[in-house]
């Protein structure tokens, strides 16, 4: 088993980090999908994004993760996901994966 990004190791903060039985991470004890933390992650389509933290959505009470474009100077836009969207998989494209890694 790889690490948890909570120890700051690397790795992903991701369902490999769980018991299998929908508990919490056997590092760090971390619910699934509940903990992005900041640093620079790869989307799945190559593009690289600095995590700056998480926000609340205050009309709907829920955390989202901001980030950046890291790897374009120009591009100065923020973004934000829900975590369980940014810390989901994907399949497309001949890709199945983390849609981020750290």
């Amino acid at each position: 088993m790889d690490d948890c990004t909570q120890t700051g190791v690397g790795g992903t903060h991701s369902d490999a980090y769980y018991d299998g039985d929908g508990g919490s991470c056997q590092w760090c004890g971390a619910e699934p999908n509940t903990y992005v933390p900041p640093g620079v992650y790869l989307h799945f389509k190559g593009y690289l994004y600095t995590v700056l933290g998480t926000v609340l959505n205050a009309t709907e009470d829920h955390e989202m993760v901001l980030y950046t474009r890291t790897d374009q100077t120009t591009d100065t836009s923020m973004y934000v996901r829900t975590i369980e969207d940014f810390t989901s998989t994907v399949d497309r494209d001949g890709y199945s994966g983390l849609r981020f890694r750290l």
